[in-house]
C-alpha cells in the first residue's frame, strides 16, 4: 500500500491557511494586551487611590491586586513576543509556552484568594465558609495544573515550511486545553451561589427602607453576579473555542485573553468595594457593641468600613431582620 502524497495545490492550501491563523492568532493577542493596557491608564488614578493611599494601609487584598495587576501585563508581554519575533529558537518557544500556560493558572489562583477573602468577610469570617472555600481552591488548582501539565508536556514546535515561515512560536496546539477550565466554572459558580445566599440572608425580612440603607450588601452582590456573567461567558467561550475548529483552537486560547478578563475583573471588584467605602453615607444601625459612633464623612469612612465593620454591619442586619420578623409575627 503506497503512502499517500498531498498534491502541490493541497499542500499550498494548507500553507495559506496556517498563515492565516498565525495572523488570527497575533491580532487576537495584540488586541488582548491593548485592552488590559488600556484598563490599566484608566483605572491608575483609582489604583493610587485606593491601594497605595488607602488610608488601612497594605492588606492582603492589596498585595494580591498589586500581583495580579502587573503579573498579567509579564503574561502578555511574553505571549505576544512569542507571536512577533520573527524567528525565535525552539528552547525558547517551548519554555515560553510552559510559562504562559503556569502564568494563567497563577493568575486565576490569586484571583481565587482574592473572591474567598471577599466571601470570608461578606460571612462575617465564618470557618466553615473559609475551610470549605479553601478545599475547593485547592482542589481546583491541583486539577488545574495536573491537566495542563498533561497538555503541555507533548507540545512541539511547528515544522517550518520554509525558512522565515512561519514567523514567531508556533506550537502544535495540545489536546483537552479546556479541561482545566472546568475547575474555574465549578469554583466561581460555588463562589455566586453563596453570595446570593448570604445576601438574601442579610436583606430577608428587613423591609425596603432599610434595603436602601444596606448599600454595601447590595453592592456585593451586584458586582459578584456581575463578575460571574462574565467571566462564565468567556470562559464558555474560551473552551468551547478549544473544539470547536481548529482555527479557533490555535487563536484564542493562546491569546491569553481568560486570563485578562479574570485579571480586569478582579481588579475592578477591589477597586469598586473600596470606591464604594470612600463615599458611604450610611450610618452604623446600631453603636451598642462599638466603642465609638460611626463616622459618616468619607474621609473617614474607608479607613471605618474595613473587614471587621463588615462583620458588625451585616450581623446588625440580621438582628434587625430577626426584630422585624417577630414583630410582624406578634402583630
Amino acid at each position: 500500500m503506497t503512502e499517500y502524497q498531498p498534491t502541490l495545490e493541497e499542500i499550498v492550501a494548507f500553507v495559506v491557511s496556517f498563515l492565516e491563523i498565525e495572523r488570527s492568532a497575533r491580532y487576537f493577542s495584540v488586541a488582548t494586551l491593548t485592552l488590559v493596557a488600556y484598563e490599566y491608564f484608566i483605572t491608575f488614578e483609582q489604583e493610587a487611590d485606593y491601594i497605595y493611599h488607602w488610608r488601612g494601609g497594605w492588606t492582603a487584598p492589596s498585595i494580591l491586586f498589586v500581583f495580579n495587576r502587573y503579573f498579567i501585563i509579564v503574561l502578555l508581554i511574553i505571549s505576544n513576543l512569542m507571536l512577533l519575533w520573527p524567528d525565535p529558537p525552539d528552547t525558547f518557544c517551548l519554555h515560553a509556552a510552559r510559562f504562559t500556560g503556569a502564568s494563567g493558572i497563577i493568575i486565576t489562583t490569586v484571583v481565587n484568594i482574592s473572591l474567598t477573602i471577599r466571601l470570608y468577610a461578606f460571612w462575617h469570617r465564618s470557618r466553615s465558609i473559609l475551610i470549605g472555600v479553601s478545599i475547593l481552591l485547592v482542589a481546583g488548582l491541583i486539577v488545574s495544573t495536573v491537566t495542563s501539565i498533561i497538555s503541555l508536556v507533548p507540545v512541539k514546535p511547528t515544522p517550518k515550511f520554509a525558512p522565515g515561515l512561519p514567523t514567531g512560536c508556533f506550537l502544535i496546539p495540545p489536546m483537552g486545553t479546556w479541561i482545566p477550565l472546568i475547575p474555574v466554572l465549578v469554583f466561581d459558580t460555588v463562589m455566586m451561589v453563596l453570595t446570593a445566599v448570604q445576601a438574601r440572608r442579610l436583606l430577608q425580612g428587613t423591609g425596603a427602607s432599610l434595603q436602601r440603607q444596606t448599600p454595601i450588601v447590595t453592592h456585593l452582590f451586584k458586582t459578584g453576579t456581575g463578575y460571574y456573567v462574565v467571566i462564565f461567558g468567556v470562559t464558555l467561550f474560551t473552551s468551547i473555542s478549544s473544539f470547536a475548529s481548529p482555527h479557533l483552537e490555535a487563536v484564542v486560547p493562546s491569546s491569553g485573553i481568560l486570563a485578562a478578563i479574570t485579571s480586569i475583573m478582579c481588579s475592578r471588584l477591589l477597586l469598586y468595594i473600596r470606591s464604594e467605602l470612600q463615599t458611604a453615607k450610611t450610618p452604623r444601625l446600631s453603636t451598642a457593641t462599638v466603642g465609638t459612633p460611626y463616622d459618616t464623612t468619607a474621609e473617614r469612612t474607608g479607613a471605618n468600613f474595613e473587614m471587621d465593620n463588615w462583620q458588625q454591619d451585616f450581623r446588625e442586619l440580621e438582628e434587625r431582620g430577626a426584630r422585624r420578623r417577630s414583630d410582624d409575627a406578634i402583630t
